[in-house]
Protein backbone atom coordinates (compact mmCIF):
# COMPACT_ATOMS: atom_id res chain seq x y z
CA UNK A 1 0.00 0.00 0.00
CA UNK A 2 1.42 3.32 -1.04
CA UNK A 3 1.46 5.74 1.87
CA UNK A 4 2.18 9.41 1.62
CA UNK A 5 4.24 11.43 4.03
CA UNK A 6 3.36 15.06 4.56
CA UNK A 7 6.62 16.81 5.20
CA UNK A 8 6.59 20.22 6.86
CA UNK A 9 9.90 21.86 6.13
CA UNK A 10 11.48 25.23 6.57
CA UNK A 11 11.54 27.40 3.53
CA UNK A 12 15.02 27.08 2.11
CA UNK A 13 14.90 30.61 0.76
CA UNK A 14 13.55 33.70 2.57
CA UNK A 15 10.10 34.87 1.59
CA UNK A 16 8.52 38.25 2.14
CA UNK A 17 5.15 36.63 2.82
CA UNK A 18 6.35 33.82 5.09
CA UNK A 19 5.59 34.10 8.78
CA UNK A 20 8.77 33.81 10.84
CA UNK A 21 9.21 30.20 11.94
CA UNK A 22 6.17 28.97 10.00
CA UNK A 23 6.79 25.68 8.19
CA UNK A 24 6.30 25.12 4.48
CA UNK A 25 4.77 21.79 3.49
CA UNK A 26 5.79 19.30 0.85
CA UNK A 27 4.23 15.91 0.17
CA UNK A 28 6.48 12.94 -0.58
CA UNK A 29 6.10 9.18 -0.66
CA UNK A 30 6.67 7.58 2.74
CA UNK A 31 9.50 5.56 1.21
CA UNK A 32 11.34 8.87 0.81
CA UNK A 33 11.71 9.06 4.60
CA UNK A 34 14.95 7.28 5.45
CA UNK A 35 15.74 6.41 9.07
CA UNK A 36 19.37 7.19 9.89
CA UNK A 37 19.08 6.08 13.53
CA UNK A 38 16.60 6.34 16.40
CA UNK A 39 16.67 10.14 16.51
CA UNK A 40 17.57 11.21 12.96
CA UNK A 41 15.69 10.83 9.68
CA UNK A 42 16.36 12.04 6.15
CA UNK A 43 13.85 13.09 3.54
CA UNK A 44 15.03 12.26 0.04
CA UNK A 45 14.02 13.49 -3.40
CA UNK A 46 13.09 17.05 -2.46
CA UNK A 47 12.69 19.49 -5.36
CA UNK A 48 12.11 23.22 -5.62
CA UNK A 49 10.12 24.28 -8.68
CA UNK A 50 8.73 22.02 -11.38
CA UNK A 51 9.40 20.76 -14.87
CA UNK A 52 12.40 22.20 -16.70
CA UNK A 53 13.11 24.67 -13.86
CA UNK A 54 13.07 22.09 -11.05
CA UNK A 55 16.10 22.13 -8.78
CA UNK A 56 16.96 18.90 -6.99
CA UNK A 57 17.54 19.74 -3.32
CA UNK A 58 18.73 16.23 -2.56
CA UNK A 59 18.31 15.03 1.00
CA UNK A 60 17.38 16.93 4.15
CA UNK A 61 18.27 15.47 7.55
CA UNK A 62 16.15 16.14 10.63
CA UNK A 63 17.36 15.47 14.18
CA UNK A 64 14.37 14.73 16.42
CA UNK A 65 13.99 17.42 19.08
CA UNK A 66 13.78 16.45 22.73
CA UNK A 67 14.92 12.84 22.45
CA UNK A 68 18.21 11.00 22.65
CA UNK A 69 18.47 7.56 21.12
CA UNK A 70 21.54 5.31 21.38
CA UNK A 71 24.25 6.03 18.80
CA UNK A 72 25.07 3.49 16.08
CA UNK A 73 28.37 4.81 14.75
CA UNK A 74 31.57 3.21 16.01
CA UNK A 75 33.03 6.66 16.71
CA UNK A 76 29.91 7.92 18.53
CA UNK A 77 28.71 4.86 20.46
CA UNK A 78 30.45 4.30 23.79
CA UNK A 79 30.18 0.49 23.59
CA UNK A 80 28.86 -2.37 21.40
CA UNK A 81 25.70 -2.56 23.54
CA UNK A 82 24.88 1.08 22.72
CA UNK A 83 25.32 0.34 18.99
CA UNK A 84 22.99 -2.67 19.22
CA UNK A 85 20.40 -0.60 21.09
CA UNK A 86 20.76 2.17 18.51
CA UNK A 87 20.06 -0.28 15.69
CA UNK A 88 16.95 -1.49 17.57
CA UNK A 89 15.74 2.10 18.09
CA UNK A 90 16.16 2.88 14.38
CA UNK A 91 14.35 -0.32 13.44
CA UNK A 92 11.45 0.58 15.74
CA UNK A 93 11.22 4.09 14.29
CA UNK A 94 11.12 2.59 10.77
CA UNK A 95 8.31 0.22 11.86
CA UNK A 96 6.28 3.14 13.24
CA UNK A 97 6.77 5.15 10.04
CA UNK A 98 5.76 2.18 7.88
CA UNK A 99 2.66 1.53 10.00
CA UNK A 100 1.41 5.12 9.72
CA UNK A 101 -0.90 6.25 6.94
CA UNK A 102 0.35 9.83 7.26
CA UNK A 103 3.87 10.79 8.34
CA UNK A 104 4.64 14.44 9.06
CA UNK A 105 8.13 15.82 9.57
CA UNK A 106 8.35 19.34 11.01
CA UNK A 107 11.64 21.22 10.88
CA UNK A 108 12.40 24.15 13.18
CA UNK A 109 14.53 27.16 12.20
CA UNK A 110 17.46 25.77 14.25
CA UNK A 111 20.16 23.44 12.98
CA UNK A 112 22.49 20.97 14.62
CA UNK A 113 25.57 20.21 12.53
CA UNK A 114 24.25 19.14 9.11
CA UNK A 115 20.69 18.56 10.33
CA UNK A 116 17.57 20.58 10.98
CA UNK A 117 15.99 20.13 14.41
CA UNK A 118 12.39 18.94 14.29
CA UNK A 119 9.85 16.24 14.98
CA UNK A 120 8.20 13.36 13.20
CA UNK A 121 4.57 12.33 13.62
CA UNK A 122 2.80 9.18 12.53
CA UNK A 123 -0.96 9.63 12.21
CA UNK A 124 -0.71 12.67 14.49
CA UNK A 125 1.38 11.03 17.24
CA UNK A 126 4.91 12.28 17.95
CA UNK A 127 7.04 9.24 17.23
CA UNK A 128 9.97 10.52 19.31
CA UNK A 129 7.74 10.60 22.38
CA UNK A 130 6.56 7.08 21.58
CA UNK A 131 10.18 5.88 21.33
CA UNK A 132 10.77 7.31 24.81
CA UNK A 133 7.59 5.72 26.19
CA UNK A 134 8.58 2.33 24.76
CA UNK A 135 12.13 2.61 26.16
CA UNK A 136 14.01 2.97 22.86
CA UNK A 137 15.07 6.55 23.56
CA UNK A 138 15.41 8.99 26.44
CA UNK A 139 14.54 12.61 27.06
CA UNK A 140 17.85 12.98 28.92
CA UNK A 141 21.19 13.76 27.30
CA UNK A 142 22.79 11.80 30.15
CA UNK A 143 21.34 8.40 29.19
CA UNK A 144 23.88 5.60 29.71
CA UNK A 145 23.09 3.06 26.99
CA UNK A 146 26.03 0.85 27.99
CA UNK A 147 24.50 -0.32 31.28
CA UNK A 148 23.32 -3.88 30.72
CA UNK A 149 20.76 -3.48 33.52
CA UNK A 150 18.98 -0.71 31.62
CA UNK A 151 15.36 -1.64 30.87
CA UNK A 152 15.53 -1.69 27.06
CA UNK A 153 13.02 -3.46 24.80
CA UNK A 154 14.25 -6.63 23.16
CA UNK A 155 11.38 -6.88 20.67
CA UNK A 156 9.00 -4.43 19.03
CA UNK A 157 5.52 -4.25 20.57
Amino acid sequence: MLRLAIVSLLCLMPSAVAVEGAPHCLTVEAAAVRVIDGDTVAVQGLQFGAGAVAIDLGEMRVRLDGIRAPDIGKAQAACPLERARGVAAGKRLREMIDAADVVEICALPRRSLDRFIGSIRGDGERLGHRLIAEGYASDSADADWCRSSLDFPTESP
